[in-house]
């Protein structure tokens, strides 16, 4: 495949939806695409801004908190495993309102201790702070909000 044909099917997979630097490196690769010819087609789809790593950072948090419900720590490590920078990640992360995080963070855990009804409490407890800690909220978050659900009455 000659190159000026690589490129426009990563412009064309890069205008579909937002992508990481390594998504698109790991899609030329699959196209045949040598070394060089993928740090140049890289090149120009940043130029031609179909390439955006803080556009793409800024997506993907806003999308896996509200689509996915993940909190900012799962967040963070998926955007380093994207090989996204700090500085654009923070820029991400900055994308999530703090009162909007909260309360769908809120929501999130009532619905997960509502259906762990009927166990010991203490298992309920362990059950759902697991549940939320590995969708990436804070420990201090998840405790405080589980103190506050297991004091009420059921």
């Amino acid at each position: 495949m000659e190159e000026k044909d690589i490129l426009r099917r990563a412009a064309s997979y890069c205008a579909y939806q937002e992508r990481s630097h390594s998504e698109v490196r790991q899609k030329l690769r699959s196209m045949g695409a040598p070394g060089s010819m993928t740090e140049r087609i890289i090149t120009q789809l940043i130029t031609d801004d179909f390439l955006n790593e803080e556009r793409f950072a800024r997506a993907f948090a806003r999308g896996k908190n509200l689509l996915k419900k993940w909190g900012r720590i799962r967040i963070r490590e998926e955007l380093r495993q994207h090989g996204v920078s700090d500085a654009n990640i923070r820029l991400g992360l900055s994308e999530i309102d703090e009162n909007t995080y909260l309360s769908r963070f809120a929501i999130l855990c009532e619905t997960k201790w509502e259906t762990l009804h009927g166990l010991d409490k203490m298992i309920r407890q362990k059950k759902c702070a697991d549940f939320l800690i590995y969708k990436g909220y804070e420990s201090d978050l998840v405790y405080s909000e589980l103190k506050r659900i297991s004091l009420l009455p059921s």
